[in-house]
């Protein structure tokens, strides 16, 4: 993994975490990492799952997706 994407997921750790605190509001904390509101607020959720585990945030999608469109 490199430094760079651990850098992107400490600072988004931060971001979340603030907004699952509600020191922030969900979608303040989307603008500020340049998410879709529905994108953090699913965040959010693997963080609160996870009891604030950084390491949820490191997903990453192993299948491709079931509504991908065929190349041509």
């Amino acid at each position: 993994m490199k430094e760079r994407d651990v850098l992107k997921v400490l600072g988004r750790h931060s971001m979340l975490t603030l907004a699952m605190e509600r020191r922030i509001t969900q979608r303040e904390g989307a603008r500020e990492l340049g998410l879709s509101p529905s994108h953090t607020k699913r965040l959010i959720r693997r963080l609160r799952e996870t009891e604030g585990s950084c390491e949820s945030l490191f997903y990453r999608r192993t299948h491709p997706a079931p509504n991908r469109l065929r190349e041509i």
